[in-house]
């Protein structure tokens, strides 16, 4: 039980260090076993079977200074990627940075929003929203890291600090948490053909339906055929 997941680096090296502090955050979670690899920098973000890419680039004045992709096949994740927004987050300060990193990295294991209205008291985790950057850098020990259990139940390891020269990593090895989950990662056999096609070809969430719409947050969904659909959450600036 746990997830096991590689999480893969494809950002320009001014983000490393959010990055990695946001990856050993998350997984100090008893329901989490994440590992790191470094690729080439990939402003597109492109998806891969398995494993949750991130990058950074300037991507415009598209309203949003995160977005996280995540493909499902039926119910389970089969790839996730998250974008940091550099149009919007250069020049921000590094609490905030921090925020947004952790923030799209717990919509990649699952995790919806804590909490839509940035003027309520802080709940200490990166999945509220706020104005505070600094007092919601990482996730919340307790419902964060208990939402993971109830997703996947917990790895029975002790989980390990990653840094930037950290190599390949462990295979990757997905299991559900339990036969309640709805989402989980998990090593798919996805049709080869339908998978290309979803990595080769961007998606564009505009052309998906809107799901859900509030001051800082949208989400929408694309969907694929075949029980296959991405599901694109914005964090707007």
């Amino acid at each position: 039980k746990g997830l096991n997941l590689e999480i893969r680096n494809s950002l320009s090296d001014d983000w490393d260090s959010y990055f990695i502090q946001a990856v050993n955050d998350w997984n100090k979670s008893p329901a989490l076993s994440l590992s790191t690899k470094n690729i080439a920098i990939d402003p597109d973000c492109l998806s891969v079977q398995g494993a949750m890419i991130v990058c950074n680039d300037y991507y415009g004045k598209t309203g949003w200074t995160g977005l996280n992709e995540v493909y499902f096949s039926g119910t389970y994740i089969a790839a996730s990627v998250a974008k940091m927004n550099e149009s919007y987050l250069k020049g921000k300060s590094d609490a905030e940075k921090q925020y947004v990193m952790c923030h799209e990295l717990g919509h990649g294991f699952g995790l919806p929003h804590r909490d839509e209205n940035a003027n309520n008291p802080d709940l200490g985790s990166c999945l509220d929203y706020t104005y505070r950057y600094s007092n919601n850098k990482q996730p919340d020990a307790k419902i964060d890291f208990n939402n993971l259990l109830n997703l996947y139940g917990s790895n029975g390891n002790d989980n390990t600090s990653v840094s930037r020269a950290e190599g390949n990593g462990r295979n990757l090895r997905r299991q559900m948490g339990g036969e309640n989950v709805s989402m989980a990662h998990k090593e798919m056999k996805i049709e080869n053909t339908l998978f290309r096609a979803m990595a080769k070809e961007a998606v564009n969430y505009k052309e998906g339906r809107l799901l859900h719409q509030s001051e800082y947050h949208e989400i929408y969904e694309n969907d694929l055929g075949d029980g296959n659909r991405v599901v694109t959450t914005l964090l707007l600036s």
